[in-house]
């Protein structure tokens, strides 16, 4: 039309996106039973389809497998789920179901400590190692929801602290939620916008980041049951 110039077309303000849904059920024994559901969104969704799109379907789940025992633990091999790579939608899946043999005294008070794993590898995925010019962050928004169910052998009495951090670079915040004497959820929210960060800032950028990370960790007690 007359008069009209081309303009550039603005960043989205966030271009990784991840919910993680978590739920950990102790048992009886001492163990828990662990399901978590990983759901990548929009850009995100796109680049991990297309890293696994190469991968036959045993390949796939042995990546998975890789990656969940490097950020959670080494101990099991969980069953996956994984959505069809093939099929084009807006988000990408995986499902993971395992159960861990026992670990905790059922007969002591129980002390439990979480490091929010998925959080944290994304958290350490940001680091920004530029020393010479100034750099680019496109953008990271990740929600964490993590259900806990301690069963019948504990009654909770210590719960993690909440946590609302703001920061010129972004920001994160948790909240806790007891219901009842024996679940607890514990949900968090990441939000980092894209950004250019001067060289000058990468240091201070970066030392946010190791802020986020400590913070990550959750924890909760529990007294016997009489």
């Amino acid at each position: 039309k007359p008069g009209e110039e081309p303009r550039l077309i603005e960043p989205v303000r966030y271009r990784w996106r991840l919910q993680v849904d978590h739920e950990t059920l102790f048992t009886d024994a001492g163990g828990a039973v662990e399901r978590q559901r990983r759901r990548y969104l929009g850009e995100y969704a796109g680049s991990l389809r297309g890293m696994l799109a190469g991968m036959t379907s045993e390949e796939r789940n042995a990546w998975a497998t890789q990656e969940y025992q490097r950020e959670v633990s080494g101990q099991v091999s969980p069953d996956f789920s994984l959505d069809d790579v093939d099929t084009l939608a807006p988000e990408y899946v995986i499902r993971s179901t395992v159960e861990y043999d026992p670990f905790l005294d059922i007969e002591a008070p129980l002390f439990y400590q979480e490091i929010t794993p998925w959080l944290r590898q994304e958290i350490a995925s940001l680091h920004l190692k530029n020393e010479v010019y100034d750099d680019y962050f496109p953008g990271l928004k990740m929600s964490v929801s993590h259900k806990f169910d301690i069963g019948e052998q504990w009654a909770l009495t210590t719960l993690s602290p909440e946590f609302d951090f703001l920061h010129e670079f972004g920001s994160m915040k948790r909240t806790v939620s007891r219901l009842g004497e024996e679940q607890l959820v514990v949900e968090t929210e990441l939000k980092i916008p894209q950004q250019h960060v001067s060289k000058k800032d990468i240091a201070s950028f970066n030392r946010f980041l190791e802020i986020l990370r400590r913070e990550s960790t959750v924890f909760f007690a529990g007294e016997n049951r009489p």
